[in-house]
């Protein structure tokens, strides 16, 4: 990532304490989470399914979770907890914001108002600009890289879209060689790399374990990096409802009451989550 935004950013992500990580449900959260334990070391102890959040055993009676807790492509709205996130999750420039997030978004000031500028792209390339990765070997692999949360797809959607993608990839994250890799290639090879790999699958707890049907060493190999699950058990910890409205006439997330996550999934509409119950 250029230095420009580097400086802008919270700069907790520099920090050597071992912080313990919450996972998505999806590729990206997947790839960003093993981004940070092959960088920092630091473990995945959550999983969130956007309805239920689990916990490993050894951190169910951690006290004050929060301080030690980082969200991986998840928008976290409740308070300021540390989060790598790729959505708009603001109603304004002068709306409420978690003010240790790292999001493109946040850095180029995006909120519903200037929603067609926002970043479309995934958690993983974020994180994997901020630690300067270097990039898959392979152009397959680069493909896949962007094939994650569909990064490629601003590029071809209009000529508005096209212009972000590139501020995005190269002016953003300095990646030139990301872009051009779109250049040589259509839409369709890219939706291809998303169902030769089975990018869409979901991963599940089952039995208090962790699975998927990704097939990690083949990606593992492509990308450059270690992507696996934990290995440990999870144990429910608490639950949240799932809901989606219109925010047209939304003032602020905080307007939500007890809203614990939200993402603009278009221009006037949002996915978000309240809490629900506490165990």
């Amino acid at each position: 990532m250029k230095e420009f935004y580097l400086e802008k950013m919270p700069q907790w992500y520099r920090d050597f304490t071992k912080y313990d990580v919450v996972l998505s449900d999806d590729i990206d959260g997947l790839v960003s989470t093993s981004i940070l334990k092959y960088v920092k070391n630091w473990d995945t102890k959550y999983f969130y399914d956007f309805q239920d959040i689990y916990v490993s055993s050894d951190t169910y009676f951690k006290e004050n979770k929060s301080a030690t807790r980082v969200w991986a492509d998840v928008a976290f709205v409740l308070q300021n907890e540390m989060t790598f996130d790729n959505h708009v999750s603001r109603k304004s420039s002068s709306d409420w914001t978690n003010e240790l997030c790292i999001n493109p978004n946040l850095l180029s000031d995006i909120s519903q108002n200037n929603y067609y500028d926002k970043y479309c792209g995934s958690t993983a390339l974020l994180i994997w600009s901020i630690y300067n990765l270097p990039l898959p070997e392979t152009e397959e692999g680069k493909m896949l890289l962007l094939a994650i949360d569909t990064s490629f797809k601003g590029y071809y959607a209009n000529t508005r879209f096209r212009a972000r993608n590139k501020f995005y990839l190269c002016d953003m994250f300095g990646f030139p060689e990301l872009y051009e890799v779109e250049q040589h290639h259509t839409q369709q090879e890219f939706y291809d790399i998303i169902a030769k790999y089975n990018l869409s699958t979901k991963t599940r707890l089952v039995n208090g374990k962790l699975e998927t049907d990704l097939e990690l060493k083949t990606i593992s190999e492509l990308l450059g990096i270690p992507v696996e699950l934990p290995e440990h058990e999870f144990v429910i910890w608490r639950s949240f409802e799932k809901k989606k409205g219109n925010t047209q006439n939304l003032k602020s997330v905080k307007d939500i009451k007890n809203v614990v996550t939200l993402a603009w999934t278009g221009k006037t509409y949002a996915m978000y989550s309240i809490t629900k119950t506490k165990r």
